[in-house]
C-alpha cells in the first residue's frame, strides 16, 4: 500500500532471502499452501472478513497478512484469531507498540544491552535463524520493557521483509548475563511478553537453543519455560560446546565468532541497526494502526489469542 511505501528501498541486498527452490516445495507442504492460488485465496479471505470487523484498522499493511496465513499452515480462522489479537495488543500495549523511535536514548541502549540478529540465509528445512546475544554491558543498560519493545520492532519489520519459511529457530548465547540481569528479565513483563509473542505473532517457533550458559542460568531457563506453552517446554536444547550447536544449526549460518563466516557479528549487527533506522517513518506510521477497544463485534469476531501463562518467581527458587 501507499500509505506504507518507507521501507529499505535504498538497500540493495534483502535482509532476509528466501529458501531455495527446493526447500521452497518442502515449506509449502509443511504449512498447507498446497496449490498456486492458495496463499492468494486465503488474504483474499483475510481481507473481506478484516472489512467485516469494526475494531480492527483499515490503513495496515496488506503485505503482513501471508505472515498470518504462514504462521498457521494456513489456517484461515487460527490466521483470524492471531490477526484480531495482534491489533488489540497494539491498543492495549503502548508500552510496546507506541512512540517506537529507532533512534531514540531507549532504543540504541536496548540494542547495546541485547543483539536481536536474524540471519539472512534459512536452514535446510526452511526454518528462519535468530541470534539473540546479550552483550557485555552494565546491567543498568538492562530496562526489561526497552528490550523488549524494541524486540517487537524487529518482529514488525520480519512480518514485512519475511520469506515464506516453516518457522522458528531462537539461539540465546547467555554468556555475559548475571543474576541481576536475569532477574530483571523475570516476573508479570516476561508473562505478558511471552504471551504476547506466542498469541499474537504468526511465528512457528520450532526450537529455542542456549549457549555459553552459567550453571545458574538453568533456574532462569526453567521459569522462563514455565512461561510457555505446553508443546515448547521441550523444545529447549542447553549446549555445552559450538559442535553441539552445528547439530541443529550449520556452522555456514553463523557468523564468523560462532564456527561460521566471513560475516562477524559486528557486521549483522550494524546491518540490523540500519534496518531499524530505515523503518523510522514506517513505525511513525504505524502508530495508529491498533484496534478501537470497545467496538469488536462478538458476533463476527473471534476470541483474541492472547491468553494468560502460568509461572511464578517459585520456579526460580529465588523468593
Amino acid at each position: 500500500m501507499d500509505y506504507f511505501s518507507s521501507t529499505l528501498k535504498e538497500q540493495t541486498r534483502p535482509l532476509l532471502h528466501s529458501p531455495s527452490a527446493e526447500e521452497a516445495r518442502q515449506v509449502r507442504k509443511e504449512i498447507n499452501n498446497t496449490y498456486p492460488d492458495k496463499q492468494r485465496d486465503c488474504v483474499r479471505q483475510l481481507k473481506d472478513w478484516m472489512q467485516t470487523q469494526p475494531h480492527l484498522p483499515r490503513n495496515y499493511d496488506e503485505r503482513i497478512l501471508p505472515r498470518f496465513l504462514n504462521g498457521t499452515k494456513y489456517d484461515v480462522h487460527r490466521a483470524k484469531r492471531k490477526i484480531d489479537a495482534y491489533f488489540t495488543a497494539r491498543a492495549k500495549m503502548p508500552e510496546f507498540f507506541a512512540q517506537r523511535d529507532p533512534s531514540s536514548k531507549e532504543t540504541q541502549q536496548a540494542w547495546r544491552a541485547l543483539s536481536v540478529l536474524p540471519l539472512a540465509r534459512t536452514r535446510r528445512d526452511g526454518a528462519r535463524v535468530t541470534l539473540h546475544i546479550l552483550n557485555d554491558v552494565d546491567a543498568t543498560e538492562h530496562v526489561a520493557s526497552s528490550i523488549y519493545k524494541m524486540i517487537f520492532m524487529i518482529s514488525d519489520i520480519r512480518l514485512v521483509e519475511e520469506a515464506e519459511i516453516s518457522g522458528d529457530v531462537f539461539v540465546f548465547d547467555l554468556a555475559n548475563v548475571s543474576l541481576t540481569i536475569m532477574l530483571k528479565h523475570a516476573g508479570s513483563m516476561l508473562k505478558k511478553v511471552l504471551s504476547l509473542a506466542q498469541g499474537a505473532y504468526p511465528q512457528r517457533l520450532k526450537e529455542i537453543h542456549i549457549i555459553n550458559a552459567h550453571p545458574f542460568v538453568n533456574k532462569g531457563i526453567n521459569l522462563f519455560r514455565s512461561f510457555m506453552k505446553e508443546k515448547m517446554r521441550n523444545r529447549f536444547v542447553v549446549h555445552s560446546s559450538l559442535e553441539s550447536l552445528h547439530k541443529y544449526v550449520p556452522a555456514d549460518l553463523l557468523p564468523a565468532e560462532y564456527g561460521g563466516g566471513p560475516r562477524t557479528v559486528e557486521n549483522l549487527c550494524d546491518q540490523w541497526n540500519k534496518a531499524l533506522e530505515s523503518y523510522t517513518l514506517y513505525f511513525q506510521q504505524q502508530e495508529g494502526v491498533k484496534a478501537t477497544l470497545g467496538k469488536a463485534s462478538h458476533k463476527s469476531a473471534p476470541a483474541p489469542a492472547v491468553q494468560p501463562v502460568q509461572g511464578s518467581f517459585r520456579n526460580l527458587g529465588l523468593d
